[in-house]
């Protein structure tokens, strides 16, 4: 048999269908950005390919992808060998999602005279504040065997703070906290199909402390509720199911009293609240919707 003469030159290119990615970049914009996701079309044409699919069917479906491989020998012979691969995409689903805005509290500060009965409002005394208390729960649901972890990811832009301090001040999206995922990520694996209960509860509160005369909140929050499988041989990424917005709008202002400070107000008893004590603004939760791109931040908002 005679020996096949020596390559000269070798291309591969890869065709992959559908909403997919292939390679991760750090953050162009700052250092604790998040990460990019993008197509580099240069590693396409590599003989392995790594490639990420961020959208498909709750309902296994079969796709397919081509690769040609075109070969120059050095005897001037050319070849271009095709194939096509298959393989089952899975893309998990979200239900009974729920979620609401509890309330916004609005206390103003004051010191009470001695055997005085004090001002409660949410079970807080003495404090003036814009404090709403946003929850939500959704269950992510998988087919087996595509086992994943699932969590959520929180992202927030706006103000928030008082004459003394701004804790928030941003207009572009800050990752809110330290970590990427807002708790512990929830683990989906067993023998059957898998459901994991994702919730999240976040209560911002804009607090005076006795020492500022306004505090305020304008501020949007974007709760990303993401999924990592974990079959196949990796390395495997998180992408996006679905997004939650909240925005919170709200300010307070420090009710003066004549002859008195900032710190020696008189007894505020009245029940119920009195309407000037009532917040200014809204807060209110949109509903999930269907998302599939990644969390996008700037920057770090510590805990």
């Amino acid at each position: 048999m005679p020996e096949l003469p020596d390559v000269s030159e070798k291309h591969v290119q890869w065709m992959p269908i559908g909403n997919y990615v292939n390679k991760e970049d750090p953050s162009p914009l700052a250092p604790e950005g998040s990460p990019f996701y993008r197509v580099d079309v240069d590693l396409l044409a590599q003989e392995g390919a790594l490639i990420w699919w961020v959208g498909g069917s709750y309902k296994p479906t079969e796709l397919h992808i081509n690769v040609r491989e075109n070969v120059t020998f050095a005897n001037g012979q050319y070849v271009s060998l095709p194939a096509t691969g298959r393989f089952t995409m899975h893309r998990p689903r979200l239900s009974s999602f729920e979620g609401d805005i509890d309330h916004m509290a609005l206390v103003l500060l004051h010191k009470h005279p001695a055997g005085e009965s004090r001002f409660t409002i949410y079970g807080f005394q003495d404090a003036l504040w814009v404090y709403p208390q946003a929850w939500w729960a959704v269950d992510v649901q998988a087919i087996a065997p595509f086992s994943g972890l699932a969590g959520s990811t929180q992202t927030v832009e706006g103000r928030m703070g008082t004459d003394s301090g701004m804790k928030v001040n941003t207009d572009s999206p800050a990752l809110d906290g330290n970590e990427e995922f807002y708790y512990a990520l929830e683990v989906m694996d067993s023998e059957s199909d898998y459901t994991a209960s994702v919730y999240l509860k976040d209560d911002p509160i804009s607090s005076m402390n006795g020492i500022a005369t306004w505090g305020t909140m304008h501020l949007d929050f974007s709760d990303y509720i993401r999924f990592q499988p974990t079959v196949g041989p990796g390395p495997n990424i998180f992408v996006t199911l679905g997004l939650v917005e909240w925005p919170v709008n709200g300010d307070t202002t420090l009710l003066t009293v004549p002859g008195t400070t900032n710190v020696d107000f008189t007894p505020q008893t009245t029940d119920p609240i009195p309407p000037d004590l009532i917040p200014t603004g809204e807060a209110h939760m949109d509903d999930l919707v269907d998302f599939d791109m990644f969390p996008y931040w700037i920057h770090v908002i510590p805990e």
